[in-house]
């Protein structure tokens, strides 16, 4: 996100990302650079097992891991019509 101005409306992550960076650590900083972003976390684990309460803001989306594609789909709808209403 290199490009002046730049507008990321919706980032997909995973949880683990390596080299001791965290989907958490990527997200952050995608959205202080672009405010607003919506986030979409997936994992395999289970969401309570790796996204305690205050971890991320309470507007990102989680998605298990396996995923199907109507899943994947399911979500990104969520997230994207959440953020064309205004609200999480």
């Amino acid at each position: 996100m290199d490009a002046p101005g730049a507008k990321i409306d919706l980032l997909i992550t995973d949880m683990v990302i390596g080299r001791g960076r965290t989907g958490r650590d990527v997200a952050e900083e995608i959205v202080r650079r672009s405010p607003g972003t919506r986030v979409i976390v997936m994992s395999g684990y289970a969401e309570n097992a790796v996204a305690a309460p205050g971890m991320f803001p309470s507007d990102t989306k989680f998605l298990s891991k396996p995923l199907t594609l109507g899943n994947l789909l399911a979500t990104v709808r969520s997230a994207s019509t959440a953020a064309l209403r205004g609200r999480p």
